[in-house]
């Protein structure tokens, strides 16, 4: 963060019910970390993406 390397995540989901698994806890370790914006990409272009607040205050 420090540095300004911007932050993606991704699913190693294998299996439909594996996908966004334990997203919650995700959000809650990264917002805990001081992350507040991800880089998404679309069309292989990057673009920000705000991360809301674990407990949807939007805080």
């Amino acid at each position: 963060l420090r540095a300004g390397v911007p932050l993606t995540t991704a699913s190693d989901g294998h299996r439909l019910a594996d996908v966004a698994d334990r997203a919650p806890d995700l959000r809650r370790w990264l917002w805990a970390a001081g992350v507040r914006e991800l880089c998404g990409f679309r069309g292989r272009v990057p673009r920000p993406v705000p991360l809301a607040h674990p407990e949807g205050t939007g805080r």
